[in-house]
């Protein structure tokens, strides 16, 4: 009876090992955190749009200052048009709903991506506004 408990505990972590083998660079929140660190350093307003953030880039970008909350279309808009060179982080699907172009970055995080969008590119393409949903 032991040895198939140790069995299936020996099991268990091989298939969770190998699973964060091939998978875990998506949960990674160090590049995206990377990103925001240095658009911070040259002293760019950062956002996330939706309601669902809860400080997982902070830790690995040591960043310094938050980032912002927006929970409505209407707040992105304003955010955009307050701050002009900022950028503003969106989680979308693949594929995605949102033209390559549009992006200025973007990483592969966990089921989903997140992308990066000028705040600037949200005031020239007003209408990528409503195909983004609050995360």
């Amino acid at each position: 009876m032991r040895n198939i408990c140790v069995a299936g505990i020996a099991s268990a972590l091989l298939i969770a090992g190998g699973y964060f083998q091939i998978q875990g660079f998506r949960y990674d929140t160090a590049p995206p955190a990377q990103k925001i660190a240095g658009l911070m350093s040259e002293n760019r307003a950062v956002a996330f749009f939706g309601s669902k953030y809860h400080g997982q880039f902070h830790f690995a970008g040591r960043l310094t200052q938050p980032i912002q909350v927006i929970a409505s279309r209407e707040g992105l808009i304003d955010f955009a048009h307050n701050h002009l060179t900022g950028f503003v982080l969106v989680e979308y699907k693949e594929p995605p709903e949102i033209p390559e172009t549009i992006m200025s970055y973007h990483f592969a995080f966990k089921n989903h991506m997140i992308g990066f969008i000028a705040c600037q590119s949200l005031i020239d393409h007003p209408q990528i506004v409503s195909k983004l949903t609050p995360a």
